[in-house]
């Protein structure tokens, strides 16, 4: 019929036409077809033993996953690809510095709000405690994990220098204080006094993976104390890989063991403000920043970095092999000149004010340089991952001596092993060459004969001064107990080095003597025990029996002794009071460390607290950036005494998990007529 209509349209007439497209058109919405709809084969009880099976599956998974461990600068030594749990890959820390962490968690089953807690622990899982006190630390801060969700937390931890290889344990609590629900170890290996980070901040980072085998960074073996190479070399490159957010410290204290930052053509904005803001304090307390051009010039405009570089971009800059002669000259060893097979893009450089020239061509600047603090920013006209420039077999010495601005090495062949010292015949493993970051409450040293005796008397370890080796030589270093050591011990690897957390500087140890006089607390010495009761016998016995004799009333003296006793003990304890001291008081001492230029500033806290009874203290810090730690006073544990645990709290920025931003120490317990001293730091 349909084949008909369609021979002979006229004959039907275009209605009935009409009528069977239409019909055609809705017949399979009225028949439908298996393909869109079909039945449901599962039985009622097929279904709900399917539903079964998968919530016997999500009751099977871990409430808890701990994903990705990283410790930061970016997440430490690049071994290869990460891993799935959180405690399969070693990273490196370094012990006497704050360290920043980042781990990756999800909640599987249900949401959850609780505690982030980490630790040190030994091998055996017993907590680790810090150097000269008898307390360990522990770091805590809240966290929100919503079911099924990953969140990345960050949080922070301090290694103690007396380490080896340690862990560190991460567990999540119901709440501050409350039990563990979920716990892992992640292992660390302690970096040497020595050695340091080497941040390279780029959109292709492996670009860079050659620094790695540089002799500037891995400094060849020197001696034979150190017979690692991964422990001899004196940086650390990292590389980290990124989408986001950078993964360095948002805390200026969480910087000290970073020495350079490589920059090459990165957005500004991938670091938080709070990174960029630590960024630049780092740098004006030592940091050194390279900046790679001409790209990152042009990236770098506009933001927090650009008043602080030492040049900005002019015309394009075709650089030859004639262009690139002057580092030649200064730079080149050996026979094989650095050429460009092909000209180099490059930029031409307009001095900012207070910069300076390290190399020009003519009268162009090729690398320019700006003092910013106590730090310095480096940058060159061209890209320095250039081909033919790392594969120039004088890149190492332009790279120690022109970008590192360090001072010049001399290289022999000993029993076939390559050794390297300084030219001016310096300690090789010197850490206050390898970084020039400084604070002068950590990094304040003095010379044998000044303090001495307080220092003996602390067990101080006494870091060489940063320039002449005379200085050095003058300089006497003791380990923990007090003891001289041996040349070759003064090598070995001992302390945080650099910048490290130092309760033993000259700075730590004029503190504790001053807040020692300022709190007017001393035990009474013989002559003050003597004088009372001398008084007391006299007093109760000559004075006493003339009293009465005199009254005529010889026999009321036994009547007025006990009387006279007890206001003899009220007299010993008010004296013996004022020479002691408050029941509770409170002394401090504060030193402020300024850059000229700088609105920001490092400030150190000396805290020494005294009760007559045994009390318990938490100390509070508004600024994000404080760090706090009791301080080492030299006072060795004695047998059988216990360790005491102190609690870091942080808590995320206002509006986040709707918590108030605050830093605090809790758990401080100083026993009863006894004085604990907090030390801490914040920008």
């Amino acid at each position: 019929m349909l084949q008909n209509l369609l021979l002979n349209p006229r004959r039907h007439g275009r209605r009935c036409i009409v009528t069977w497209l239409l019909w055609i058109c809705c017949a399979p919405a009225v028949v439908g077809c298996r393909g869109c709809r079909s039945e449901d084969p599962l039985t009622e009880e097929e279904r709900e033993a399917k539903r079964e099976e998968l919530k016997k599956k999500e009751k099977e998974k871990d409430p808890f996953e701990f994903l990705q461990y990283a410790v930061q600068p970016g997440g430490a030594e690049d071994t290869g690809p990460s891993t799935k749990t959180a405690t399969r890959s070693e990273v490196y820390v370094k012990p006497g510095h704050w360290t920043n962490a980042t781990l990756r968690s999800r909640a599987n089953n249900f949401d959850f709000r609780g505690e982030l807690l980490s630790e040190p622990v030994d091998q055996l899982g017993r907590p680790v405690p810090l150097d000269e006190v008898p307390f360990q630390l522990r770091t805590t801060r809240p966290i929100m994990l919503p079911k099924g969700q990953q969140r990345l937390l960050e949080f922070s931890f301090f290694t103690p220098v007396e380490t080896r290889t340690k862990n560190i344990s991460t567990r999540l609590l119901t709440g501050v204080g409350g039990r563990p629900v979920y716990a892992q170890s992640q292992i660390v290996r302690p970096m040497p006094p020595h050695q340091y980070y080497l941040v390279v901040l780029a959109i292709n980072p492996d670009t860079y993976s050659f620094l790695k085998k540089l002799d500037s960074v891995m400094a060849p073996i020197a001696d034979d104390n150190l017979f690692d190479p991964l422990m001899a070399m004196h940086y650390r490159v990292a590389l980290p890989r990124f989408k986001n957010q950078a993964p360095v410290p948002s805390q200026a204290l969480g910087w000290t063991s970073i020495a350079y930052v490589l920059w090459d053509d990165l957005e500004p904005k991938k670091l938080l403000p709070d990174q960029q803001q630590a960024l630049l304090d780092w740098l004006h307390w030592g940091g050194q920043l390279i900046v790679s051009g001409p790209e990152s010039l042009a990236t770098l405009q506009g933001s927090f970095l650009e008043q602080y570089l030492p040049a900005t971009a002019g015309d394009t800059w075709q650089l030859t092999a004639e262009a690139l002669k002057p580092v030649n000259d200064q730079w080149k060893l050996g026979e094989r000149p650095l050429k460009a097979v092909r000209t180099w893009s490059g930029v031409h450089l307009k001095l900012a004010r207070g910069a300076t020239t390290l190399v020009a061509s003519g009268d162009e600047p090729l690398i320019a340089e700006r003092r910013t603090g106590r730090g310095r920013v480096v940058l060159t006209a061209f890209r320095l991952s250039q081909r033919e420039l790392r594969d120039w077999p004088s890149f190492d010495n332009f790279f120690n001596g022109g970008l590192l601005r360090r001072p010049p090495r001399q290289f022999r062949v000993v029993n076939e092993l390559v050794q390297t010292t300084w030219v001016d015949h310096h300690p090789s493993h010197d850490e206050h060459r390898v970084s020039q970051v400084r604070f002068f409450t950590r990094d304040a040293q003095c010379r044998t004969g000044l303090l001495d005796g307080l220092m003996r008397a602390r067990a101080v370890q006494t870091p060489p001064p940063n320039d002449a080796s005379t200085a050095y030589e003058q300089t006497v270093q003791y380990n923990r107990f007090g003891q001289p050591l041996q040349p070759a011990e003064s090598e070995a690897r001992y302390g945080s080095g650099a910048a490290g957390w130092n309760d033993f500087s000259a700075a730590s140890n004029v503190a504790l003597d001053s807040l020692r006089k300022a709190a007017g607390i001393s035990v009474p010495d013989a002559r003050f025990v003597v004088i009372v009761l001398a008084s007391y016998i006299a007093l109760l016995v000559p004075v006493n029996w003339v009293f009465f004799r005199l009254l005529g009333r010889v026999e009321w003296a036994w009547a007025a002794a006990p009387f006279i006793s007890i206001g003899g003990a009220v007299a010993v304890v008010y004296l013996a009071q004022l020479d002691i001291g408050f029941a509770r008081s409170k002394s401090e001492l504060a030193v402020m460390e300024v850059q000229g230029g700088y609105h920001r500033a490092h400030l150190t806290r000396y805290l020494a607290l005294y009760s007559s009874l045994g009390t318990r203290y938490q100390l509070r810090f508004d600024d994000q950036s404080a760090v706090a730690l009791p301080f080492a006073t030299g006072q060795r544990m004695v047998i059988g005494q216990g360790t005491g645990a102190v609690d870091y709290r942080r808590t995320p920025q206002a509006g986040e998990d709707e918590e108030v931003a605050q830093v605090t120490l809790d758990g401080l317990e100083i026993s009863s007529n006894m004085t604990g001293m907090v030390h801490s730091e914040e920008m």
